[in-house]
């Protein structure tokens, strides 16, 4: 307001100025003696100069006083960008602070689902992985599987295969004689998920269903490589696998078969389990 008010009086002192000028011209026509005629011009002249200057002097003020209201202008507008930016910063914290109570309440249960990319309705995807083993006709490395993560970042990679290494290969289905025969020998895809509001995951061997309190994350059956091969870990496949990758043919990859329950003569655990029945498996959280 200022500003304006400023420019509004500078804009009155240039009427009154010219108004001046045009008296000033008009006295001088009307009552200006013939003997100081010469005299009166230089004083008029000199007069006029100096009200030209102040003029000039004027516009120049008001000229700088367009530039500030323009730079106000724009300040508010800055200022208003910066509220709207800071309102919707504020808004989007107040958003994430809410969801993280309603959602997460502190530490959330995490865990591996392996054979499918995503993770179920009652858990935040943390990563998409690949599911990755030994080969098992080597001795050495490690035993179990892993959910390589699918975005690789590396530090200072020492180029080419090295003798002095362990080694990693994707895992593969070998599900020829089972509802899943479509999937064998392609890749195992797995994700790792954070269950929301649980602090505890527990996959329990043997049950498709969770205890009373517990969450069924997901289910599906025990998997392993073959009793023949080098052992790896036992986990727990989607009951609903999907696949990397099309078939390639069988390898010396890791692989993931179903696990049978054996029968009692022959070391097994059966019963209360029926022999040759695949083994059942259930994530469950609380």
């Amino acid at each position: 307001m200022k500003g304006w008010q400023s420019l509004l009086c500078l804009s009155f002192m240039l009427m009154n100025v010219h108004t001046v000028l045009s008296d000033r011209e008009g006295s001088k026509a009307d009552t200006a003696p013939e003997e100081d005629t010469e005299r009166k011009e230089k004083t008029d002249a000199e007069q006029r100069d100096e009200l030209l200057l102040v003029i000039k002097n004027l516009q120049e003020e008001v000229k700088l006083l367009h530039e500030n209201v323009d730079l106000l202008r724009m300040s508010d507008k800055d200022l208003e960008a910066d509220l709207n930016i800071t309102d919707q910063h504020t808004s989007g914290e107040r958003r994430m602070n809410s969801r993280r109570k309603r959602t997460t309440s502190g530490s959330g249960g995490v865990y591996v689902r392996w054979g499918r990319a995503l993770c179920p309705p009652s858990s935040d995807l943390v990563y998409i992985g690949i599911a990755a083993g030994p080969r098992h006709d080597e001795r050495g490395g490690g035993s179990n599987y892993i959910c390589l993560s699918s975005s690789p970042e590396y530090i200072d990679p020492f180029a080419g295969q090295q003798g002095d290494r362990s080694r990693i290969y994707s895992v593969e289905y070998q599900l020829a004689d089972s509802h899943y025969d479509y999937l064998d020998n392609s890749d195992v895809p797995c994700a790792v998920c954070r269950a929301r509001e649980r602090t505890t995951v527990l996959m329990i061997p043997g049950r498709y269903s969770c205890p009373n309190g517990w969450q069924v994350e997901y289910n599906g059956f025990i998997v392993a490589d073959k009793y023949t091969y080098y052992r790896t870990e036992f986990v727990c496949l989607d009951r609903y696998p999907t696949s990397r990758s099309t078939p390639q043919g069988d390898s010396l990859n890791s692989e993931m078969f179903l696990v049978e329950a054996m029968k009692s003569p022959n070391g097994g655990i059966c019963p209360p389990y029926t022999d040759g029945y695949e083994v059942t498996c259930a994530v469950c959280s609380i």
